[in-house]
């Protein structure tokens, strides 16, 4: 018998699905319901939620640079107040309780997500045992130095050896996660926005149907 008859599989293929075209399935969860009635509002942080997309992308392909300079954008958005100076820039961040509640966490989230791995030592260093003051301090001037490059440069850094900024795109990636978490998060939570949930019709089916 012919081998290739002999064999149930023949050939895989792996496709990623665009965006646009991913199936809903049959279970769709409320907060993605809530996002979709709540979108006018939402809207407002259209432009740091890409930024945070764009940085987790690039943190996952291993591209660090790009994925802090992306998580960076997200709290100078935020919480820059338009200052682009290192001073004005670190005398805004200090000034912001929702940045150092952000840095808190992120504190925590990276602690249990590190423990145990070869770089917690280094995050320990850097983000773990500094005061608030300090750790923005230290992100502000790595902003400046990742988004400059000059042959005149004692130091500098290269685009395919980007492994020892991880532990820091992990720790202002979970920054940024968490005050835009939590921002969208008391969106969904407002009274409007769950007027909104309890007026909306749902089916756990093949679509999803929003009121009239």
């Amino acid at each position: 018998m012919d081998e290739q008859l002999k064999m149930q599989t023949k050939s895989m293929r792996y496709e990623r699905f665009k965006r646009d075209q991913l199936p809903l399935g049959d279970h769709i969860p409320e907060r993605l319901v809530q996002c979709v009635l709540s979108y006018e509002a939402i809207s407002e942080y259209e432009i740091p939620l890409e930024f945070h997309r764009r940085g987790m992308n690039g943190q996952n392909d291993g591209r660090f640079v790009e994925a802090i300079v992306n998580f960076f954008f997200v709290l100078e958005y935020l919480f820059g107040g338009g200052q682009h100076r290192k001073t004005r820039l670190i005398a805004n961040f200090q000034a912001s309780p929702a940045l150092i509640e952000g840095l808190a966490e992120a504190r925590r989230q990276t602690f249990v997500q590190l423990r145990g791995a070869d770089t917690f030592e280094m995050f320990q260093e850097r983000y773990g045992n500094e005061t608030d003051e300090k750790v923005i301090t230290q992100m502000v001037e790595m902003r400046g130095f990742l988004h400059h490059q000059s042959v005149k440069r004692p130091r500098t850094w290269h685009p395919a050896l980007q492994r020892e900024y991880a532990v820091d795109a992990v720790f202002t990636g979970a920054v940024s996660q968490y005050v835009l978490s939590k921002a969208v998060g008391e969106i969904l939570a407002s009274d409007e926005a769950m007027a909104k949930l309890a007026a909306t019709p749902t089916v756990q089916s093949d679509a999803i149907q929003l009121g009239k």
